[in-house]
């Protein structure tokens, strides 16, 4: 998923690796579901997304109930 920001309201798209932020997620067979775990099972599949240099800033990404979900770094904190 690495055709533009995983932020949905970003149209930026991907171009280089030194711009924004890689996150890389362990990922089940059925649809898109990311594991919590550590170290993932040895059936789990990778994910990769990335946020552009300007919504990294501000956001990140995170595994959280089997979704990636969007997180301001604000927020982070209190979903722990």
């Amino acid at each position: 998923m690495l055709a533009k920001c995983a932020n949905p309201d970003c149209p930026v798209e991907f171009k280089y690796f030194r711009e924004g932020r890689l996150y890389e997620f362990a990922v089940t067979a059925k649809g898109m579901h990311c594991l919590d775990s550590a170290p993932p099972p040895k059936k789990s599949g990778r994910e990769m997304f990335w946020l552009c240099a300007q919504c990294s800033r501000t956001m990140l990404l995170q595994c959280h109930g089997g979704q990636v979900e969007l997180v301001r770094r604000s927020d982070r904190a209190g979903a722990a």
